[in-house]
């Protein structure tokens, strides 16, 4: 494989942002895996009544935030990586925000979810800067 370098300063500052935020959210799947049991409870919390598929899901969204993560950071498999960290991403508001209606305050959720739309919007700012351009 062959290292080519970016050249110009704003493809410079695009790689890093990228690269930066792709290490940025494996660290967020590893801290997860570090403390699977208490990351289970709080994706299951207000949720019980689903059964066993929040707690399913918090094993399966740091697995996809650190997949999508790595792809992002060595900018490979664009399409994938894109798919996998934009799903782990996009989960976090709807599910925090759907537990409202299960009985859990809005006030303690509304913190999580608006810093999760901070990670989405910036997710997408880095998804188009790093797109090919359109011939």
């Amino acid at each position: 494989m062959l290292l080519k370098l970016p050249q110009e300063p704003s493809q410079i500052a695009t790689t890093i942002v990228r690269i930066s935020f792709g290490v940025s959210l494996m660290f967020v799947a590893l801290a997860h895996f570090s403390d699977l049991q208490s990351f289970s409870l709080v994706v299951s919390d207000g949720l019980e009544f689903l059964g066993p598929l929040p707690r399913l899901w918090a094993y399966i969204q740091p697995s996809l935030m650190l997949f999508g993560g790595a792809l992002l950071a060595i900018n490979r498999f664009p399409i994938l990586a894109t798919w996998c960290a934009g799903v782990a991403l996009a989960v976090i508001p709807v599910g925090m925000l759907s537990k409202t209606i299960f009985g859990l305050d809005l006030a303690d959720m509304m913190a999580s979810a608006i810093n999760a739309w901070i990670w989405l919007l910036i997710f997408l700012a880095i998804v188009k800067m790093t797109a090919p351009a359109k011939s």
